[in-house]
This record gives C-alpha cells, structure tokens and sequence, in this order.
C-alpha cells in the first residue's frame, strides 16, 4: 500500500504543483491587468484605457421601470443595447449636453426594435411625453433583431443595469467564477477553446498603450453573417415599416442607430485577414436610404479611421469610445431636430 501511494504521488504532486503554479500566475500576472471590457471577457491582460471624455456628468436620465416612463415628458426616448449604457462617454448624454431631454430606457427581452414595437403598440409612448424614439443596435444583431419583430403582445419587463449585464451576449463570458475554473477557462482560450476574444494585426497603429497595431474584438463579429441574404432583407424592410407605421400612428418619429462592429470598422488595415470582409452596413444604406432616419454608425467613424485617427475605439473595449459618441450625437441631432 505504502508503495502504491508513492507512485501515486508521483502523479498527482506535479499535476497539484502545476495547478497551483497556474492558478498564482493568472491570480497575479493576468486577472489584476485584465480590467478593461474585452480583458475581462477573454481573461487577456488588457487594461481599461478610455479616452478622456469632455462632459462631466450625466445630462440625461435612465429609465427602468415602464410605468414611470409614461408619466416622463422628454424630447427623446432611447432603446438600444449596451451602446447605451456608457455612462457620461455614451452618445445619449452628449445628445442630452446639447440641449435636449431624454431618458433612456433599459427594458427586457433585449431587442430594441422590439421593445419601441411594444411601447407604441401598447400606448405606452405617444406623442404626448415624447418627440423622438432612438433605436440602437449594434451591427452584429442589426439582422436577427429586426427579423424577429413579433406582432405578440410581449410583456415590457421592468429591470435594472444589472439585470441587463447579466442578460447581455456577453455576460456568460464575464461572469467571475472560482480562481481555479478561471485558471481552467484562461489555458482552455489560450489553446483556442471557448474563444470570445479575437486578435488580429493592422498594417498601422491605431491604438494606444503597449500594442498600438493589435486588433482585439468580439468573436461574433465575426461568426455571424457578413453579408445579409436577400429573404431576410425582405422580412427587415416589412419589418421596418410595421414599426414607422407605430410610431406615426402614435405620432411619434423614430429614428435608428447602427452601431458598427469594432472588426468591421478596423477589417481594412488587417494583415493576413483570415475572415471575409462585412458587408452589412453598406446593404442597410442600400435597404435604408433615408440619412434622417437610419444613422450608420460606419458611415461617421471610417473616415476618421482611414484618415489614421487613434483610439476611436479602445483596445480593450467592443464599444466605440467618447470622439465617436460625440461625432455620432451631433448626427442624430441633425436628424433628430430635422423631424421637429
């Protein structure tokens, strides 16, 4: 017996040392740096390196419960994704610095098309307590999202930021779990497995910090569709004239936002692209030409991207940082204030 076990420990000690040597090394050498949002979702040492913004506070006011937005007066009410939950760097507030009211809503299912087609149907919003509806989407669900418009009456949940961080495409992956399954899923992404986090290279820098030509984005942006297939660009335009047709109806304007992947706006510049080039925002201008009423977040940012400026998006975020939520506000202002 005594022999048996010290083979077995010949075994397990090295596998025991090996775990404790991992789990120390991500403990100290990895999770402590991996504090922006990308960081923390792929478990890389990527550190929170956010622009200065110019506001200093927030001009504008979230809403979480439906039954006190129909009893808020605003010119503008928006519904989007976590675009719209960036605190002061976000679009919403320096639409808001400009002058006008709005309350932004954070309501479930996590479907802004849905969400406005439920607040019209339902005589929530109407012309009363507001002018304006903002609906944002980010590009990589553009499609699913408005596909999916349901004629059902669906429950608007009441909620909270927290309920919708939780409920987010990416909130599995940032969940904190035990040192040792957190040590399990960073060797298990760094051989390839349960990858969330894409890196690529660019022929310039357009980043600052230690890895100025390093590409890092979302893995869906690029695991799901880059182009739109022609039956559902058919369902997307049905789709988009039931909800003008509710907002006009209730005599409200609404106006859509597309929020560009952070892989597409950057898909030019990279070296050796394994993947194949998105189409999705030029076909969306082609569906949707009125400027006034479809802002394309693409058509504000790639200009500033090719005319080689920095940190338009940060390099640990999926998120476009405060130089593009301004250009983008001053945007929607124009096509806001066009429909007044």
């Amino acid at each position: 017996m005594r022999r048996f076990l010290i083979k077995l420990s010949y075994l397990v000690l090295p596998l025991w040392v090996f775990t404790v040597v991992l789990v120390a090394y991500y403990h100290y050498a990895v999770a402590p740096y991996a504090t922006s949002e990308l960081g923390r979702t792929g478990q890389l040492p990527l550190p929170i390196e956010y622009p200065d913004t110019v506001l200093d506070r927030e001009y504008f006011t979230h809403v979480y419960d439906v039954k006190v937005l129909a009893d808020t007066m605003v010119d503008v009410i928006t519904i989007g994704d976590s675009f719209t939950t960036q605190n002061i760097r976000c679009f919403e507030n320096f639409l808001a610095a400009s002058g006008m009211s709005l309350a932004n809503l954070m309501v479930m299912p996590n479907n802004p098309f849905q969400a406005a087609y439920n607040l019209l149907r339902q005589g929530i919003v109407d012309s009363t307590n507001v002018k304006t509806i903002v609906v944002e989407t980010v590009e990589r669900n553009v499609v699913k999202r408005l596909t999916t418009l349901n004629d059902a009456s669906i429950e608007i949940n009441t909620t909270d930021l927290d309920a919708i961080e939780a409920n987010d495409e990416m909130g599995e992956a940032t969940t904190t779990q035990s040192s040792l399954i957190d040590a399990k899923n960073y060797v298990l992404r760094r051989l390839g497995y349960k990858e969330v986090v894409g890196h690529l290279q660019l022929s310039r820098p357009f980043f600052s910090g230690e890895e100025p030509r390093g590409l890092y984005f979302y893995i869906k942006d690029v695991r799901t569709p880059s182009e739109i297939a022609s039956d559902d660009a058919t369902l997307m335009r049905k789709n988009a004239e039931k909800l003008n047709a509710a907002a006009a109806a209730a005599g409200v304007r609404i106006v859509y936002l597309v929020a560009p992947d952070k892989y597409d706006i950057y898909q030019n510049y990279i070296i050796d692209n394994p993947y194949k080039p998105k189409r999705v925002n030029e076909q969306l201008r082609a569906m949707f030409p009125s400027r006034e009423q479809w802002v394309i977040g693409k058509e504000i940012v790639l200009p500033l991207v090719d005319a080689g400026e920095m940190d338009l998006y940060p390099r640990g975020d999926t998120h476009w940082g405060p130089r593009c939520s301004q250009l983008v506000a001053k945007e929607l202002e124009r096509s806001v204030r066009a429909g007044w």
